[in-house]
């Protein structure tokens, strides 16, 4: 009956346990798609700082008339007032680098890059495509801006690198759940951005991954579960970093572990649980207490007459108060069914002669009220009968 009584009770746990759960879990989703959305809002407001840095570059005379003493230091003082750049330059119309804020060790021909293609043949702002610095371990964008001469023609490109340095700065600044995992990945579905431990991951191709294939399919912001690439259960919310018609859009994913978004209602399911089995404990032991103290020692008292009796100890008594309850006015019929067979066994075994004055003892009590007559007609028919032998005689 305790167990049956613990069922009810059991269920609204396990019921109220599911729901706060499935609530826990879509608040996960919920403040994912906002981290998901800031970290979006920050990379677009970088694209645009990083845009009006080179417009601002492009204004400058030592840009214009290609002062090279100048202009590394001018490049200089804008890459300290921008810390989000990791470089700045000049290039010319050939594609070779003329001036560079962090030159680098030899000549470089970047004739071939995205980001120079564009710039020259769309004569506009254009980004590049995400490279992989495997030494930094991090990936990097680069931006160019085309200055233009006469006749429309491209005289100078400039260029501001940019790598995610900012993922690890999200991470950092944002409080969130034990576990979770930031990552950005360009379409080819390369990651370019990792944390924690980006020298890990970052280069690598997570193309076959589910998630991945689902983030390219859709191409828009979104929320998916499943295992991520070191096989832990996650809930994801992702979304574009830029609008999903720029070419090389890169995908941002922040992944919360399943166990980590459900952990209060799993602590909360516990503790319930726990707080049911002790009470269940305790009502079994005092079930089986109280079964014993009012129920089975009051049947074992009656069983035991039941079977004293029935072996000839017409003497055995229940022993129970007999008061109000089943159990009370059978143990109190039972001990006067008792009582009534030991008093008849007891006129059994008397001799037959002690019967014979009992009973008439009995009798004589018995017509004690009588009319005093009565004996003198019983005494008139004894003398009759004793003339009655004499004359027979």
């Amino acid at each position: 009956m305790v167990l049956l009584a613990v069922l009810p009770p059991l269920g609204l746990i396990v019921y109220t346990a599911a729901e706060w759960r499935r609530h826990e879990i879509s608040e996960a989703e919920a403040k994912a798609i906002q981290l998901a959305r800031h970290a979006s809002a920050i990379h677009e407001r970088l694209i645009e700082e990083s845009r009006d840095v080179l417009f601002s570059l492009a204004q400058l005379s030592p840009v214009l008339q290609g002062e090279e003493a100048r202009l590394r230091e001018i490049l200089l003082a804008f890459l300290r007032e921008h810390p989000s750049l990791s470089n700045l330059g000049v290039i010319g119309p050939d594609g070779k680098i003329s001036s560079s804020a962090r030159p680098p060790a030899d000549s470089i021909d970047v004739a071939d890059r995205p980001f120079f293609r564009r710039a020259v043949e769309t004569r506009k702002f254009a980004t590049g495509d995400w490279e992989i610095d495997r030494l930094a371990g991090k990936g990097t964008v680069t931006f160019a801006y085309p200055v233009l001469g006469e006749a429309g023609r491209v005289q100078q490109v400039l260029f501001a690198a940019m790598d995610l340095v900012w993922v690890s700065e999200l991470v950092m600044e944002t409080l969130l759940p034990q576990g979770t995992v930031v990552a950005v990945f360009d379409e080819k579905g390369t990651i370019v951005a990792h944390e924690p431990d980006p020298a890990k991951w970052v280069g690598r191709s997570a193309l076959q991954d589910p998630l991945v294939q689902t983030v390219l399919a859709r191409k828009r912001e979104g929320t998916a579960r499943g295992t991520s690439l070191d096989s832990i259960p996650r809930l994801f919310a992702f979304r574009p970093l830029l609008g999903s018609s720029v070419p090389g859009t890169p995908y941002v994913s922040i992944g919360i572990p399943t166990a980590v978004a459900g952990a209060v209602a799993d602590r909360i399911l516990v503790r319930n649980l726990i707080g049911l089995g002790v009470a269940a404990a305790l009502a079994l032991v005092l079930g089986w207490v109280g079964s014993d103290l009012f129920l089975l020692r009051r049947v074992k008292a009656l069983v035991s007459t039941t079977q004293r009796l029935s072996g000839g100890d017409m003497s055995a008594r229940t022993g129970l108060p007999h008061g109000p309850g089943e159990l009370n006015r059978l143990a109190s019929a039972v001990d006067e069914m008792a009582s009534a067979l030991q008093k008849r066994e007891q006129e059994i075994r008397r001799p037959p002669l002690m019967r014979w004055r009992q009973r008439s003892r009995r009798g004589s009590r018995r017509f004690a009220g009588k009319p005093k007559s009565w004996p003198a007609r019983r005494d008139v028919s004894a003398r009759s009968s004793r003339t009655a032998r004499m004359a027979s005689c």
